[in-house]
């Protein structure tokens, strides 16, 4: 191969590995936010429900 085809093809390999890289990061954020969230409405949801069942035990 010429070397100037050779290194058309490392680019395009390198360019696609870092389009891949971000993609892939960018999926990963994503997930992780969404999975933040989910954990801390569910926290959120639990401290609530033992707020209410501590109010409730030193009322009685």
């Amino acid at each position: 191969m010429y070397p100037i085809a050779e290194s058309m093809k490392k680019n395009k390999k390198i360019d696609s590995e870092i389009y891949l890289a971000k993609i892939t990061r960018e999926q990963f954020e994503k997930d992780f936010f969404r999975m933040f969230d989910y954990v801390r409405n569910v926290l959120e949801t639990d401290i609530e429900e033992i707020d209410l069942e501590s109010d409730l035990y030193w009322e009685g």
